[in-house]
């Protein structure tokens, strides 16, 4: 049984929405761009649409462990996880399962959540030339799990240069995204500029965040069966209304790899990383002999 409509607010206007949108008007006026857009279409394929529910889920992982960010020890089944989240409520909300990596934990899931968003593209760390799933899992694709009141703790943007494809699967979610340009208004903590010290999203104290003012929030409901493309440094955060399963499909391409390289090298550097920094000038190589590559096939095509 499908989840039925459990939020009033619909699209904001500052966000495009397309339906059977060529890959090349979508490079071109999105992914280069580096605009967000909302795309109908791009998951119709997936198994995962017709079949997932809670009831779906719990029936084919049972009471299975699985690893999530935050809570990768002492987490509890998924019967349990599951259990919590269908009595979530806003004044006591469950917690959010976030970034359960479907291959390596959830296997059996993977044939839902296939073939690959042609939109996302081959992931470029996927690539030969690159160390097997550095840092974290290459094409990767994340289940999120979330039940009324559950939201993501923090307003940010996503590490690494990520640009994330989030498909909405069961449910609803409530978005609110911030342009890059608002930077500047949204406090970046000095521990974690990818992250706002923002502690209340609604209405933050005007005293400690006087510039918050000037910053011009996007707020809009995503509905199960559409797509959010969420280019790096967009900030964004998401709170729910009912029962929630997302799949985010990760994304490194000719888009954001200069910015992928540039988050190595700057991490490597406070964190004095030596082998990192070494690694940084192979990244940028790679990268240019991907893009050439890329740029080669093309033309090809169009030929």
């Amino acid at each position: 049984m499908r989840a039925q409509s459990c939020s009033s607010r619909g699209h904001d206007d500052a966000i495009d929405v397309r339906s059977e949108l060529p890959l090349e008007q979508f490079e071109r006026e999105y992914l280069l761009p580096r605009r967000p857009v909302i795309l109908t279409d791009a998951v119709s394929d997936w198994k995962a649409l017709s079949k997932w529910s809670p009831e779906h889920l719990l029936e084919r992982i049972g009471d299975k462990r699985v690893p999530f960010r935050g809570h990768s020890e002492h987490q509890d089944s998924f019967r349990v996880l599951s259990e919590n989240i269908a009595k979530s409520l806003p004044e006591n909300p469950a917690v959010y399962v976030e970034n359960v990596d479907i291959r390596g934990s959830l296997p059996e899931l993977l044939d839902d959540v296939t073939p690959r968003i042609r939109y996302a593209g081959a992931d470029w760390k996927a690539s030969r030339l690159m160390p097997k799933d550095w840092l974290f899992p290459s094409e990767m694709e994340a289940l999120f799990y979330g039940g009324r009141g559950s939201r993501l703790p923090d307003l940010h943007y996503d590490y690494y240069g990520l640009d994330a494809f989030i498909s909405q699967i069961y449910g609803e979610k409530e978005f609110l995204v911030f342009a890059p340009h608002d930077t500047p208004y949204l406090y970046p903590r000095a521990d974690d500029p990818l992250r706002s010290a923002l502690d209340d999203f609604d209405a933050p104290d005007p005293e400690r965040f006087p510039l918050f003012r000037r910053a011009t929030p996007i707020r809009f409901t995503l509905s199960a069966g559409e797509t959010l493309y969420v280019p790096n440094r967009w900030w964004h955060t998401t709170r729910m209304h009912c029962v929630s399963l997302t799949v985010i499909t990760t994304s490194w391409n000719k888009a954001n790899w200069n910015r992928f390289t540039a988050e190595v090298l700057r991490e490597a550097w406070s964190r004095r990383r030596v082998r990192w920094l070494a690694f940084v000038p192979y990244m940028y190589l790679v990268g240019l002999f991907l893009r050439a590559r890329d740029a080669r096939s093309t033309r090809n095509r169009s030929t």
